[in-house]
Parts: C-alpha cells; sequence; structure tokens
C-alpha cells in the first residue's frame, strides 16, 4: 500500500486519510466565510469566485477521532 510521508505510517488507512482531508477542507472552508475571503472552485473548465456569503458549509469540522 502507498504510503503518504515517512515513518509514523499515520496515512496507511485510506480511509484516516480521506477523513483528514475532508477536515482540512471544512476547516479551510469554514475559515474562509468567517473571514469574509471568496473562495476559487474549477467549475465548466473555468475558474470562478464564490464570494463569502455564498460558501454552503454547515461550521468548523469535529476533531479528529482518536
Amino acid at each position: 500500500m502507498y504510503q503518504v510521508g515517512s515513518g509514523s505510517g499515520r496515512f496507511l488507512d485510506p480511509q484516516r486519510l480521506h477523513d483528514a482531508m475532508s477536515r482540512a477542507v471544512q476547516q479551510a472552508l469554514w475559515e474562509h466565510k468567517q473571514l469574509g475571503f471568496p473562495i476559487a472552485v474549477w467549475q465548466d473548465g473555468q475558474v470562478v469566485w464564490i464570494p463569502p456569503d455564498e460558501i454552503v458549509v454547515s461550521g468548523p469540522p469535529d476533531p479528529p477521532a482518536s
């Protein structure tokens, strides 16, 4: 199995990697919305800026499970 990073083995499990990436995206979206910063997305072959009031996010991500 492919291992990201070295030594720790933290990302050997694809589900844990997916969960970590999902939390990171949720955190970034939440922070952009809270700070009033737009986000850039790829849509129909071009970059589209989404204003902060149109960012759909429920809240800060849950902390990682232990």
